[in-house]
């Protein structure tokens, strides 16, 4: 009787002793997991080191860079300064020299309006601001003074598209002459061609004195 009590006991201990040692086996395999863990953990945090470490570098490589660039700016600027402090000229100046004519091409019309209403102060220097047009807009702009003082002397005026007809003739400025006396003789020598122009536009009374005395006039258009 004695004998099977102490068995019983005995295997009751076995028993406690093995569910100790599973449960021990358990939380050992569980240790194993979480040090796994810590292991991938730890390799991503050096990972991330050595990338932050890079980006310290180049933010350094960077900042020594941009210090020069810095100094490199500075350095031409007092140098640009100089250039235009010794060479004792406006950028105007060296403008006009190089490029003696320019030719703008303005965006907005208010803007070029603006440019011409202030052209007048450069009265008395040797610059001069005009404004271009084409060139069969710059003959047609050149008869209409002669056709205003024409219609004020009472003649028979007929102008058809970029043509002037003044008492049945044909009004056509001589711009072939060069040198300085083109403008003086652009104007007083002027000539009246007649051509192949309608009956009902022609005035059979018109003689050569006419066309002198219009020359005359023309002369006294451009140089008083």
């Amino acid at each position: 009787m004695s004998e099977y009590s102490f068995d019983t006991k005995t295997a009751t201990v076995l028993n406690s002793l093995l569910e100790v040692v599973c449960d021990l086996q358990h939380q050992f395999e569980m240790f194993e997991k979480q040090i796994e863990k810590i292991a991938i953990i730890q390799c991503t945090v050096n990972s991330f080191a050595h990338k932050i470490d890079d980006i310290e570098n180049n933010l350094e490589f960077v900042m020594n860079r941009k210090t020069e660039m810095e100094g490199s700016i500075a350095n031409m600027g007092h140098l640009m300064h100089k250039v235009f402090t010794d060479s004792g000229k406006e950028v105007a100046e060296v403008i006009v020299r190089f490029w003696k004519n320019l030719f703008p091409k303005f965006i907005s019309t208010k803007d070029k309006e603006i440019v011409l209403k202030k052209g007048f102060k450069l009265k008395g220097t040797n610059s001069g601001v005009q404004e271009q047009f084409p060139k069969e807009i710059e003959q047609k702009r050149k008869i209409y003074p002669v056709e205003k003082q024409a219609r004020r002397e009472y003649r028979k005026v007929l102008l058809v598209r970029d043509k002037l007809y003044i008492d049945g003739n044909l009004f056509k400025p001589n711009n072939e002459i060069a040198g300085n006396e083109k403008l003086q003789y652009a104007c007083a020598d002027s000539i009246m061609h007649r051509q192949n122009i309608p009956q009902q536009y022609c005035n059979k009374r018109s003689t050569p004195s006419h066309e002198s005395e219009f020359s005359h006039l023309l002369t006294n258009m451009c140089f008083t």
